[in-house]
């Protein structure tokens, strides 16, 4: 079996307690997609005020890099890789902005890029990158919207669309996106919904669809689609449970499965 590669995969999503979220994507198949999700763990982890980094020997274990952190906005909470790996973007809570980095393939050492960092909406928290590259999405929790990026193939860097925000329901906290690329999915905490978008792969542009929302669970946190498109999950804290949809593959809308939630 290959090693999976950064390109297998959209985005990584984690914690500032290197506890990776429901906000998790993978693409390819499920064990592919697992390994890769370790992998990039171990390569790289972000805590608070700062990021950690670290390189895996074979046995999986971590080894500091020198320097051990790079800074990165106050309040950094999540996370993102891009899918060929040459770059990496922090999502800051207290500063409101999104942290840029490019990302030594053979060292796996972070440098700011310049600006090293952009701004984002108020409380920034799910973040990801869009399959093919071309975009992040930022969703942010106090602002009730999703900020959209291009993103700079050659160098990393990001620059807002010339619609910088669409907006979500009440406290959107975890973002996800389809493996084929053409939705993208809110998880909004205070009102118990999933915001739902279409994405325009050529602009890079967030249409809300009809209907804009779905219900979920209580305080929904973590949000995922499944490798082969099909289903949408998400994880609800308040109510302790797994929210279960199906997706259309032709109009990225969710329906909810029955029973709707998973104990």
């Amino acid at each position: 079996m290959r090693a999976a590669s950064p390109a297998d995969a959209a985005s990584l999503t984690c914690d500032a307690g290197l506890s990776c979220d429901a906000g998790l994507s993978w693409r390819g198949s499920s064990s592919r997609g697992a390994s890769l999700a370790i992998a990039l763990l171990a390569v790289i982890a972000f805590t608070l005020g700062g990021s950690s980094l670290a390189r895996a020997t074979p046995l999986g274990t971590l080894t500091a890099l020198s320097p051990a952190t790079v800074a990165a906005g106050e309040g950094a909470a999540r996370v993102a890789v891009s899918p060929d790996g040459m770059s990496v973007y922090v999502a800051n809570r207290n500063t409101t902005t999104v942290s840029q980095y490019s990302r030594n393939s053979e060292t796996g050492a972070l440098t700011a890029l310049t600006p090293a960092s952009v701004s984002a909406g108020s409380s920034p928290e799910g973040i990801l990158v869009s399959p093919d590259g071309k975009n992040v999405y930022v969703a942010n929790r106090y602002s009730n919207n999703v900020s959209q990026y291009s993103r700079n193939p050659e160098t990393g860097t990001l620059k807002p669309l010339s619609q910088t925000k669409v907006s979500a329901g009440n406290g959107p906290i975890g973002l996800t996106i389809s493996p084929d690329g053409k939705n993208v999915y809110a998880a909004n905490a205070s009102s118990a919904t999933i915001s739902q978008y279409s994405r325009n792969p050529a602009t890079g542009k967030l249409t809300a669809l009809s209907p804009t929302t779905v219900k979920t669970g209580a305080n929904v946190h973590g949000i995922l689609v499944s490798p082969d498109g099909k289903n949408v999950y998400t994880a609800n804290y308040g109510t302790g449970t797994v929210g279960q949809y199906s997706r259309n593959p032709e109009t990225g809308k969710l329906t909810a499965l029955s029973p709707a939630t998973a104990p």
